[in-house]
């Protein structure tokens, strides 16, 4: 997370933000559901128009993810915008209603060069957004997905990586193992939240997966706000960098058995 790792187990990092958009035609779904706009609502085709037209040329490869005239959530991506031209790191821009993420993939050169791809299409949204929501607060999220397989485990089961690697004791009740079966072992998901300073919140989750077709363990680790976040640059970066720093801690220290094997290039 910031170095570079030439055997990283990086499999996506996305960087989130969503608003209340609006937009005419939403229809409430219900208390706990996203609301459902039953066409194309007025401005969002505007909106998206504007985004594109502001960021980087490099990403001019256009994409409609929903049909035209289908019905659209919100907070879901409507397009997407990737790059055209093999970059140091591979990233996308996605819009939707209320809905903006900057992606990266692996190439993955560090978070250094990922910021400068997160503000660039920041800028755009803000630039973007109708008279109406300009000035709508943002809830961000940065999100790590990571994905250790053989190259990483040294061999070890999904309960030796999480209690070898990753630190975490787990001890099961005799209700529970008695059920075991000889010579095997259970095979954990967990799933836990953290809640931080500056009204963030970290959530952690790890267990089996599968990537390009092989089993791995995949670990999903989020920083999120719980407070509205101002719509400016500033205030957005800011929010970002103390998400990628919080992240980048805990990786360092769950992952310290195993650095050597990630095979880091540089601090």
């Amino acid at each position: 997370m910031g170095e570079h790792l030439a055997n990283a187990p990086l499999v996506e990092i996305i960087a989130e933000l969503r608003w209340s958009p609006k937009l005419e035609g939403a229809v409430t779904a219900g208390p706990n559901l996203p609301s459902i706009f039953p066409t194309n609502p007025v401005g969002l085709d505007e909106f998206i128009t504007q985004f594109a037209a502001g960021v980087p040329s490099a990403y001019s490869d256009n994409e409609r993810l929903v049909p035209p005239n289908f019905p659209l959530m919100m907070h879901q991506p409507v397009y997407r915008l990737r790059q055209r031209a093999q970059a140091k790191t591979a990233s996308m821009f996605q819009v939707g209603a209320g809905f903006f993420s900057a992606n990266a993939t692996p190439p993955y050169e560090s978070w250094e060069d990922f910021r400068n791809v997160v503000r660039d299409g920041v800028t755009s949204l803000l630039s973007a957004r109708s008279r109406q929501e300009h000035d709508l607060p943002f809830a961000i999220t940065l999100r790590y997905i990571d994905a250790f397989n053989q190259r990483h485990t040294e061999g070890r089961t999904l309960a030796k990586f999480i209690n070898e690697v990753l630190g975490i004791t787990l001890t099961l009740p005799v209700g529970l193992t008695q059920h075991l079966m000889p010579d095997s072992e259970p095979k954990p998901t967990l799933q836990c939240q953290i809640p931080m300073s500056k009204g963030m919140v970290m959530s952690f989750s790890v267990g089996e997966g599968i990537v390009n077709g092989q089993s791995v363990i995949l670990t999903d680790t989020s920083v999120s706000t719980a407070l509205d976040v101002p719509s400016n640059i500033d205030a957005v970066m800011e929010t970002l960098e103390f998400a990628h720093q919080s992240v980048s801690a805990s990786f360092k220290a769950m992952t310290k058995p195993i650095h050597h094997l990630m095979a880091g290039k540089g601090e």
